[in-house]
């Protein structure tokens, strides 16, 4: 891992927290240690990746008032590893100062519809995008989830509908190709009728024939001082993030949007106040434009790279700007990529990680420990940096030979379907 030099002292007394004990929670305490913490996370299982690593386990969900007064009463500031869920959280959470951002902030940025209600009244470009609760006439009461969507379907001949809160990794999402078919339209129904049981919001949102996706991660300082990481490119699979390519010299986002994108993320932190590390997804059209997707006030998978192409990793400048520290370098290697290892399709069941020492320095895997594949499971990643664009290329194409042989291997000897 890349870190700076120097370590900071922990004479509050307090140790780092973290609301969650996933791989990203794992590589918070990771960056922590090397700065030279103490660490405690909440674990909901116990056995989470973050848990191998950490000083302190306290087992228990965001929602239990005890485990979380214990986390709050352990640490000296306290960050995520995901959106905050639905629900009233315990008072020791909601009162206390050290989760940074607050959590009247976090709540804000957890919900995209609040998000796009915000980078509209700020004249930042989104998707056209219709409330399931908006859609009505002269403020009656919301229409029937069938004439909410027949009224989507009448602006937006092909859509995407949305949760506002709870959906990543493709969860949370339906796109609809054809809004004059009777069968989309049946599924398209009996998909907002189960996503909202329980009070969770809807938005439909014009479906975007863009020419790439891209991301800027940016971290913002408790004094507002604020940098970004170059723009990267990421390509999705079924809605899951399955590579970012990168570099100062990138041929895959021109250096026009690179540099807007990373304006409009610094002008997204400061319109949301976002403390730490976090991340701004776009679209971009093929005409040039820039429509904000989605914002993520932590860290988030599309930075994974900076561990090892950047001189400071968004992990560590997420704890370095909650603690009111200067900020480190976010300059990059000149060609890197990052590859999702994601668990095969027809196989659930233990597994070990597979071994790309082959390609010695350009390569680096980070595996997340934990217990079981799942089919479409995040289980780590691996990060390729190059010296030209043809050697990053030849790695890239190697690795990923090599996984689809590391999955095939697994569907083969068999497992829980």
């Amino acid at each position: 891992m890349t870190y700076l030099n120097d370590r900071i002292s922990n004479d509050n007394g307090g140790k780092l927290g973290v609301l969650g004990d996933g791989q990203l929670a794992m590589m918070l305490v990771e960056a922590a240690r090397s700065l030279g913490h103490q660490t405690v996370v909440l674990s909901p299982s116990g056995n989470g990746p973050a848990t191998v690593l950490a000083t302190q386990i306290v087992t228990g969900d965001i929602y239990n008032e005890s485990a979380v007064s214990e986390l709050v009463d352990a640490a000296s500031v306290i960050a995520i590893d995901q959106e905050l869920p639905r629900g009233t959280l315990p008072r020791s959470l909601a009162a206390t100062s050290k989760l940074v951002p607050h959590v009247d902030a976090l709540r804000q940025l957890s919900d995209k519809t609040q998000q796009k209600r915000v980078l509209s009244e700020h004249g930042i470009a989104t998707s056209p995008w219709i409330c399931l609760a908006e859609t009505s006439d002269h403020g009656e009461e919301s229409a029937t989830v069938a004439n909410w969507l027949q009224a989507v379907a009448e602006r937006f001949p092909k859509f995407v509908l949305k949760t506002s809160t709870g959906g990543y990794d493709g969860r949370g999402t339906f796109i609809v190709r054809d809004a004059m078919d009777g069968l989309s339209a049946q599924r398209a129904k009996k998909f907002v009728m189960d996503a909202t049981k329980g009070g969770v919001g809807m938005f439909a949102e014009r479906f975007v024939p863009f020419a790439a996706e891209v991301a800027v991660v940016g971290v913002r300082g408790r004094d507002g001082v604020a940098t970004t990481y170059p723009t990267v490119a990421t390509f999705q699979d079924q809605g899951i993030c399955v590579e970012v390519r990168g570099g100062s010299s990138s041929k895959y986002v021109p250096a026009h949007a690179a540099g807007a994108a990373e304006d409009l993320a610094l002008r997204i932190a400061d319109i949301f106040g976002i403390v730490g590390s976090f991340a701004v997804e776009f679209f971009l059209t093929s005409d040039g434009a820039l429509l904000v997707n989605e914002i993520a006030p932590r860290v988030h998978n599309s930075g994974h790279y900076t561990i090892n192409a950047a001189k400071t990793s968004q992990f560590e400048n997420h704890w370095r700007a909650l603690l009111g520290l200067a900020l480190g370098a976010t300059a990059v290697e000149e060609h890197f990529a990052m590859i999702n290892i994601l668990g095969a399709d027809g196989y659930s069941g233990r597994l070990d990680a597979p071994d790309f020492s082959a390609e010695g320095d350009h390569i680096f895997c980070h595996w997340y420990g934990k217990l079981e594949s799942r089919p479409r499971r995040k289980l780590g990643h691996l990060t390729v940096v190059a010296d030209t664009a043809q050697e990053l290329d030849r790695i890239v194409v190697a690795a990923k030979h090599q996984l689809q042989n590391w999955t095939k291997s697994l569907v083969d000897r068999g497992g829980h379907r």
